[in-house]
């Protein structure tokens, strides 16, 4: 996806309600540059009217309920239609 001028690769992206989900696990964001250019990632999309989840592998794993709750209640907050369990 294009943002600005950048080229974004996001984990999951619903662009109809502008949506963004990211989940950041340790193999990919534990270094500077990692943590440096998520922050900027995040804050091109917000500037650019999205709307930003993220959660951690293990809240994926260990929270599946939690993850996908908070999933559902931001798409009904931008009026998408519910996805199915």
């Amino acid at each position: 996806m294009v943002v600005g001028r950048r080229t974004l690769i996001l984990d999951i992206a619903i662009e109809q309600v502008k949506l963004a989900i990211e989940i950041d696990g340790g193999e990919h964001h534990d270094t500077p540059a990692a943590f440096e250019s998520d922050r900027e990632r995040q804050n091109l999309l917000v500037a650019a009217g999205w709307t930003v989840l993220r959660f951690t592998w293990r809240q994926l794993c260990d929270q599946p309920d939690v993850v996908m709750a908070t999933i559902r209640a931001t798409l009904a907050r931008l009026g998408s239609p519910q996805p199915r369990a």
